[in-house]
């Protein structure tokens, strides 16, 4: 009966890390896309300033 209950409490615990792992990987996910959406809005925003802003001085000099 020792045993069982043994092995019934660590697959329980194996299972339980197995979760853990498993949202882990999950929540990276989510973080790594948006990290990427983030990095990709913030560099097209600023070549649009950039670019705005030297067309913007071009003019005022032309």
């Amino acid at each position: 009966m020792k045993l069982f209950l043994i092995q019934n409490s660590s697959f329980a615990f194996v299972t339980y890390l197995g979760y853990l792992w498993s949202l882990k990987i999950i929540c990276l996910i989510i973080f790594c896309d948006d990290w990427r959406n983030l990095q990709e809005n913030y560099f097209a925003r600023v070549a649009v300033d950039f670019g705005c802003g030297h067309t913007a001085l071009n003019k005022a000099i032309s």
